[in-house]
């Protein structure tokens, strides 16, 4: 997701990975889902999952907690992945990235990102979160530490 030609590839890597990641990532993080649960009923809320990969939380949200959820990742193949999964009419999934959201402005009322962050323009990130979400929306933020990026065994 990030730009530039110094960064790492993410794009192919998570592309080779689409088959596989759930394998090797088999639980959607509950803890995290209990994060974004803890401030407020979910039941129906419009929720973005920035980064959704394979769409495990987009689809945890939705079956746990019957929210409305969209999911949003650069990776076609990860895409595919989460169609397979998705509760249809209550995930949508969209090909897009984190630092130009393709929805209008206030469309979420909560958004989760989960290992994430590191990989994306933050600046440029932050700026449409806080455009897609309504005022007092809330997000979650799930990641590693980030002087460890290069050692974490999936960005391998």
């Amino acid at each position: 997701m990030r730009a530039g030609s110094s960064a790492p590839d993410y794009f192919s890597h998570f592309n080779s990975l689409a088959a596989r990641y759930d394998e090797l990532r088999p639980d959607p993080s509950y803890e995290l889902i209990e994060a974004l649960a803890r401030e407020g009923a979910l039941q129906g809320r419009r929720i973005l999952d920035l980064g959704c990969g394979t769409g495990r939380v987009a689809a945890a949200l939705a079956e746990r907690y019957g929210a409305t959820v969209t999911g949003v990742d650069p990776s076609p193949e990860m895409l595919e992945v989460a169609r397979s999964r998705a509760p249809e009419g209550v995930v949508a999934l969209e090909r897009g990235t984190a630092e130009v959201i393709p929805f209008a402005d206030a469309s979420f009322e909560r958004a989760i990102m989960q290992l994430v962050v590191h990989l994306v323009d933050r600046p440029r990130t932050f700026a449409e979160l806080y455009r897609v979400l309504v005022p007092g929306g809330r997000l979650v933020i799930s990641t590693v530490n980030p002087a460890a990026v290069e050692r974490f065994w999936l960005s391998k």
